[in-house]
């Protein structure tokens, strides 16, 4: 299974591994060599079936849940010299945050309008323009965003059932060691 991010304002994804999946929200335990670590809030959904080189049209086929996620990144890992050190950044270990999935027609709207994460209590910079709640129906906008993406990423990359195509929907947000953090129902300490 991978998790394929498409990151915050641009075209560009990666892949980040199932390892670096943390399903029941535990505390994140920072590896001792990390000294900088980011946030970022995505929407996501699971691949229900295979698919390669999928047209944007019919993209809903393949997908019928939603569900929210932090990212963390080991941003003191990130050289701009060696570009593949981004891929190491987003590998470790239990670093994808993801909340139960919702049937689309169920997802709580307020993830949409508030791609906020709470740090210490404190919430953060709210995503950009593309999440405008002021769209007649923000979730339809989101769904249209998501077959946009599977199209993108699939002219490149196969995708298999289980896996999760994911747009980031804020910018990176610098966190610490004993920070709390949440979003939506997802809660965890860096650690």
């Amino acid at each position: 299974m991978n998790i394929t991010t498409t990151t915050y304002n641009s075209n560009f994804f990666y892949v980040r591994p199932d390892i670096s999946l943390n399903r029941d929200s535990n505390d994140y335990f920072c590896p001792d060599d990390i000294t900088e670590i980011t946030v970022a809030p995505f929407l996501y959904v699971r691949m229900e079936k295979a698919g390669k080189a999928v047209q944007s049209k019919f993209a809903s086929r393949y997908y019928s849940n939603i569900g929210y996620g932090i990212n963390l990144t080991a941003k003191s890992l990130i050289d701009a010299e060696h570009p593949e050190s981004f891929l190491m950044a987003n590998s470790l270990d239990n670093s994808t945050f993801v909340s139960q999935l919702y049937k689309t027609c169920a997802f709580p709207l307020e993830m949409v309008k508030e791609s906020r994460i709470k740090i210490n209590g404190t919430a953060t910079k709210v995503g950009g323009a593309e999440f405008d709640v002021a769209t007649p129906d923000p979730i339809e906008r989101v769904l249209e965003m998501f077959n946009q993406k599977i199209e993108a990423v699939s002219r490149l990359s196969s995708f298999k059932t289980g896996d999760y195509i994911a747009i980031e929907t804020a910018p990176h947000q610098p966190v610490q060691i004993g920070d709390s953090i949440e979003f939506g129902e997802l809660k965890f300490r860096i650690r």
